[in-house]
């Protein structure tokens, strides 16, 4: 006996579907292996380092920054930043250079 579901007027087999899912899944977890492990060679290579950096311009061109805010932080490797809910807190900090 065969398990199906049923879908938009049709019957599919379960087994069938499972082991396409389970193959799609494997296809895209070695890409993303294969994603991290190109990030890290690059990141590691001495002759990039200069180049492992962001612009204001790079990120205010990406569409869901456009119209927003940009805060640059710089700081140390594993460094933790907490931002409240804005519609929780309202902080104004004004910093006066001379």
């Amino acid at each position: 006996m065969k398990l199906c579901f049923w879908f938009d007027g049709c019957f599919f087999p379960l087994q069938e579907e499972v082991e396409s899912l389970s193959i799609e899944e494997h296809k895209l977890d070695e890409q993303i292996r294969e994603m991290q492990e190109r990030l890290r060679e690059l990141s590691e290579n001495e002759n990039n380092q200069r180049l492992l950096f962001v612009t204001e311009e790079d990120i205010k061109g990406l569409p869901c920054f456009q119209n927003e805010t940009l805060i640059a932080i710089k700081a140390p490797h594993g460094t933790t930043l907490e931002v409240p809910d804005p519609d929780e807190v309202i902080l104004i900090w004004y910093f006066i250079k001379e």
